[in-house]
This record gives C-alpha cells, structure tokens and sequence, in this order.
C-alpha cells in the first residue's frame, strides 16, 4: 500500500510541473507576441 501511496504523489507532482511549465510557456508566449505587437506598432 505504501508504494502506490507515494507512487500517487509522484503522478500528482509530475502532473504539477507539468502544468506550471504549460503556464510558463504560455506566459512567454504571451509577452513574445506583445512585445512583437508593440514593437511592430512603434515602426
């Protein structure tokens, strides 16, 4: 019982980090593109 125990955590983290690099991706996108957009709009 205990290995599954802990084998559950390692899911619930793995899928954590998983979530936070999509949110980190995301975020840079999001400032590639305004940045692009405001340094397009400055030309």
């Amino acid at each position: 019982m205990g290995t599954e125990h802990t084998h559950d955590q390692t899911e619930t983290k793995e899928r954590d980090d998983s979530l936070t690099d999509a949110f980190a991706a995301v975020g840079l996108i999001t400032v590639f593109v305004v940045a692009c957009i405001w340094w397009i709009a400055g030309q």
